[in-house]
């Protein structure tokens, strides 16, 4: 059957993911699948778009057995050091290992892995390829490459191929998956690419491309999108474990049920069963019971067998010496002395035959039938019948089972009795000596049929009784497969499903590559869509509408305390009382809803928000012991009290900076402006915490990736990225971009930045030299330097041009800070505006503003008494940088959180400092700068350069953080992935300014770092992470990270986080 669905195969701009798969490895959750057959072991690639759970847990992604769990296997995973990693491990020695040196700890975006083999390449380094989000990781920690032409474990017949789990390893799987998986493709028999799979789109960021290409034998596509929940009627054949044999008495059949004709112990059909198609069902396959062997015990009962909520009950054994069988779905056979045989179970079997009289030479009673009694016994020279079995056409041919197991014979050379038709086993003939081949015999296997009786000589047992045969789970549908597990067959049209021991009749999750090579769902829950455990999810990799895109989720990086599971939607909060737990996305305009739900210990829940401005957070929360809802540290009496399994609705209205819970959809008051505690300005962030140190609770947290229990009042969204403001600015390095380069000492070189020459700021980053700045509004060749008080240098022709599509460098004998040959350089460029004559203030301005990126340089002179200049913002400045041009003096640093007379200085390590002329205590407006009479910003007739920045979000964020000292440490939301980061820390202590950028470290820890204040060289740091929604610090360094430190950041994004996905 093919289940490639439409809409995919067509690649370009609209190409779309919708669906992706939860695992969840808290319920052990993951994909499996046998080869039915070897393909090609030596070349093949496996694509797929994956979002993270936890950090710092081994994540599987890939894997095959090799032997059975005997620790011989391949494995392809995220590690618990966060890297990309696969592995083949023969018990002994790793055949291949490679781990990419890059950190892959981004929980609020999707990546996309692909591993590309091909062991039959001449070079090692070409045998396996590892990519994320299109970019080849050559940088590798662990690098050992598979010999020439080696065949690794995957696509072999009866290999065991997992997703989401390693199998291998042990008996059971592990490393369970916790996050998301869509559109994963395997292709066998071919190493591609990532284009294959994905592309750039015109904004930079890595988008999915439907495949085109060919699968091979085993190869399979998951997109996810193709599980279809229906009911499945199913006829059903169980029969449980048949009776071992006893002392004299056969062993009974295991119980027949059926739907499917007429059911054991005289029973008619019973009905079919209904199953859902997306949710997996255990069966177990009764073992049959153990023989008394040669003593005078009686025999084993069956097991039962079960499928769904039928069960077939164990057979009952054949009876010890002089008692009677046991009971069971059928009964055993009686011993001598007119014992009775043992009672079946109604519509499932009949009783089995009593013993002869009490003579050495009585035969046992034959085990009961599931369709006929087992034989009385009798003084003779014949063991006794076992009862008849029955006869079923279930999988298109007729098969008899559930046979009784035959009687034992006493003191006579006599031949034991027959076992009943269906898998019975003929019981021991006696005699002193035995009857010659007049063994007993076991029940046949899978059939239920119960063991033979041991044969008897007056004194003891010369032959042993024999075990009864395992059971059989039989299910049979009309159509095409819908389930996997068992051997799977068809005839007549029905698919029909055989399991002759335990397993799962699993929920199918279909192959769309045309190939079926199905997979099977072990442990997801594909069909209770209102629970919090339903693993069918909305989120994806693409921007699709407002229920599909990019969900928010609790964030493991922005938290005091506790953790997260199930893909970061199960929460279990910490212990210290107030912990503060966050979720991976802020909004500060619009209307939005998600849900909680309490699982354990709900009533010290305490769910809600936070609100943020200037750095600050505070609390408002719904608490669930009392009702009350706080306002920071502020109650007031609000709605009823909440516990486990209570779903708290919350739904804030930013833009009329209201609020309103609701338990169980019922709504527990709108919270008016004047007591939400959102004020203009605020950012919104889903929040959860708990009032009680000591105490833990468990919950989940639904965004909207799942379906709601409850509808959301009118006009409130889902928070996801589709449903995130669109940003002015979608394309960052169209205002603002890195360039690295290699000096090859030409004049006149041009470097491209992609727009007009701004302002660009150069440094060696392999020697001491210092960092230079060049604008447009000082003009061609001026330069200064942020690591010193120099006034302004005049290169001429030896410095930086300024031009229409980036910027011109020399080298020459008079300056080698630009383009001297082998030494390596960065230039950070910010695209500004025209430069013109602004009026606004008490003294002129000459200005270069781009109103759209929040940017202006602006010159001005001096004039020794307060003033005030015009910026050309639009807007009021955040950030602002003064150098006096025609002195030499210090670089005084305003930003936003300051007052007017506070400030840093960007060529010093210092503290910040105070001075009240600075500003002449005036805060900077939409339209002028306030200037006091001061060296470094007002002296007469001296020439000065400030650079103005006003946040435009998506784009820019500036702010301030605390530092915790913490290697888990602060984490800070500027709504885009950083592509330049800032900071200083500025209440106490010397420390550097440290400044990051993502082009000269794109993958993580964010290692490359140069301080603004010192000519020093590039070193090393591992001070953040840049993520795809701001930045981690990774250090307890306190040049980024003290405890209780102040800092304040800058940072300039690659795209906004609705538009980069996957960067």
């Amino acid at each position: 059957m093919s289940l490639l669905q439409a809409g995919f195969g067509s690649s370009g701009d609209d190409y779309e993911i919708t669906d992706s798969l939860r695992f969840r490895s808290s319920a052990s959750a993951y994909l499996n699948r046998t080869p039915a057959s070897t393909s090609d072991r030596t070349e093949w690639t496996w694509s797929g778009w994956v979002k993270k759970g936890p950090n710092a847990t081994n994540l599987s992604l890939f894997s095959a057995d090799h032997a059975g769990g005997s620790n011989a296997y391949l494995s392809m995973l995220i590690n618990n050091s966060d890297e990309f990693q696969i592995f083949e491990y023969t018990g002994s020695a790793y055949t291949l290992r490679l781990a990419t040196n890059a950190l892959f700890r981004d929980p609020s975006a999707w990546y996309h892995f692909v591993c590309a083999v091909d062991t039959d390449q001449g070079t090692d380094t070409n045998r396996i390829k590892l990519y994320v989000n299109g970019v080849q990781q050559t940088s590798l920690r662990l690098s050992t490459y598979p010999s020439s032409g080696h065949t690794t474990y995957v696509n072999v017949s009866g290999n065991l191929h997992a997703v989401g789990a390693t199998v291998g390893a042990s008996t059971s799987p592990d490393r369970y998956l916790d996050g998301y998986l869509t559109e994963v493709n395997f292709i066998d028999g071919q190493q591609l690419t990532p284009s294959d799979f994905g592309e750039y789109d015109d904004n930079g960021t890595w988008k999915p491309l439907a495949y085109t290409g060919t699968y091979g034998t085993n190869g399979f596509y998951l997109p996810f999108n193709n599980l279809t929940s229906g009911t499945v009627s199913a006829n059903y054949l169980t029969v449980a474990g048949g009776g071992g044999g006893g002392g004299l008495g056969g062993g009974g059949a295991g119980g027949y049920r059926t739907s499917a004709g007429t059911s054991g112990g005289g029973g008619s059909a019973e009905s079919a069963l209904s199953l859902n198609s997306l949710t997996s069902y255990a069966v177990t396959v009764g073992a049959g019971g153990a023989s008394s062997g040669t003593t005078f015990n009686a025999g084993g009962d069956g097991s039962s067998s079960v499928l769904s909520t039928i069960t077939s009950t164990g057979a009952g054994g054949g009876a010890a010496n002089n008692a009677a069988g046991r009971v069971g779905g059928s009964g055993g056979g009686g011993s001598k002395n007119n014992q009775a045989g043992g009672a079946g179970t109604a519509n499932q079997g009949f009783a089995g035959g009593s013993g002869g009289p009490n003579t050495d030479s009585s035969a046992g009673g034959g085990g009961g039938g599931a369709g006929a009694a087992g034989s009385n016994g009798s003084a003779g020279s014949t063991g006794n019948a076992g009862g008849a079995g029955v006869a079923s056409a279930i999988t298109g041919s007729s098969v008899t089972r559930a046979g009784g197991g035959g009687g034992g014979v006493g003191n006579f050379s006599a031949t034991g009795g027959a076992g009943g038709a269906g898998g019975g086993g003929r019981g021991a003939g006696g005699g002193s000596p035995k009857n010659s081949g007049n063994n007993a015999v076991a029940g046949t296997a899978n059939t239920g049929g119960g063991g033979g009786a041991a044969g008897f000589d007056g004194v003891g047992y010369t032959s042993s009784a024999a075990a009864g045969g395992s059971g059989v789970v039989i299910v049979s549908y009309s159509g095409a497969q819908q389930f996997n597990g068992g051997t799977v067959a068809s005839s007549g049209g029905n698919t029909i499903h055989t399991f002759t021991t335990s397993g799962l009749l699993g929920a199918l999750v279909p192959d769309a590559s045309g190939n079926d090579n199905n997979w099977t769902s072990i442990n997801l829950n594909l069909s209770t869509s209102t629970a919090t455990t339903y693993d069918l999810m909305k989120d994806t990799p693409s921007l699709v509408d407002e229920n599909a895109g990019n969900f928010a989720v609790m964030n493991p990086i922005d938290k005091n305390d506790g953790s997260y599971t199930d893909g970061n939607l199960g929460i279990v909060t910490g212990t210290v009382g107030g912990s503060t737990q966050r979720a991976s996305m802020y909004f500060n305009s619009g209307k939005y809803y998600w849900e909680y739900t309490p699982i354990s210990n709900g009533g010290i829940s305490a769910p809600g928000f936070e609100t943020l401005n200037s750095g600050t957070f505070t609390p408002q929360f719904y608490q669930a012991d009392n009702g009350q809802y706080y306002n920071g540290s502020s109650a007031s009496s609000y709605g009823a009290t909440f516990g486990n399994n209570d779903v708290i609705g919350i739904a804030v209205d930013v833009d009329n900076r209201t609020v309103q819970f609701f338990k169980n959809n019922a709504s527990q008051g709108t919270i008016s402006s004047s007591n939400s505690g959102i004020s203009v300005g605020d950012s919104i962030i889903p929040y959860v915490s708990d009032r009680n140190v000591g105490q833990t609770t468990t919950a989940a947290i639904n965004f909207g990736q799942r379906p709601f229990k409850y509808t959301p009042p009118s006009g409130f969204l889902k928070l996801n990225t589709f449903n995130l403001p669109d940003s002015t600015i979608e394309k960052g390095d169209d205002y603002f971009n890195t360039v690295l380069y290699t000096g090859n000492n030409a004049s006149g070189r041009n470097i491209p930045t992609g727009f007009p020459g701004g302002w660009t700021w150069i440094k060696n980053r392999n020697l001491a030299n210092s960092h230079t700045l060049s604008d447009v509004v000082r003009g061609d060749g001026k330069t200064l330097f942020t690591n010193a008080t120099n006034a302004e240098v005049d290169y001429g022709s030896d410095g930086i041009d300024l031009v229409s599509d980036g910027f011109d460098v020399t080298h020459s004998a008079t300056n080698n800070l630009f383009n001297v040959t082998g030494r390596t350089y960065v230039a950070w460029n910010w695209r500004a505006g025209s430069t013109t004559t602004n009026t606004a203030g008490s003294e002129d301005s000459v200005i270069s503003a781009n109103t759209t990126a929040g940017f202006s340089i602006v010159s001005y002179t001096g004039t020794g008494a307060n003033m005030t200049i015009g910026h050309g913002l639009g807007a009021v400045p955040d950030l602002m940088i003064f150098k006096p041009r025609s002195t030499a003096d210090n670089w005084p640093v305003w930003y936003n959180g300051f007052v007017a007379s506070r400030y840093v200085y960007l060529n010093k390590t210092s503290a910040a400092y105070t001075h009240a002329p600075f500003m002449n205590s005036t805060l900077p407006t939409s339209t002028l700068i306030t200037l006091g009479s001061w060296a470094n910003t007002n002296t007469n007739n001296q020439t000065y350069i400030a650079y103005c920045f006003a946040q435009k979000e998506g784009y820019s964020a500036i702010g301030s953080y605390t530092g915790n000292g913490s290697a888990d440490g602060a984490f800070v939301y500027t709504g885009f992935r950083p592509s330049w980061l800032l900071i200083k820390q500025t209440n106490g202590g010397s420390f550097n300014w440290n400044l990051i950028d993502t082009s000269r470290s794109p993958f993580n820890t964010a290692d490359d770092l140069l301080a603004p204040n010192a000519n020093n060289a590039e070193v090393v740091s591992g001070f953040v992470d840049a993520v795809s929604n701001g930045f981690k610090c990774r250090n307890s360094s306190a040049y980024v990270n003290g405890s209780g430190s102040t800092y304040i950041y800058m940072a300039f994004a690659e795209n906004p986080f609705k538009n980069a996905n996957a960067r």
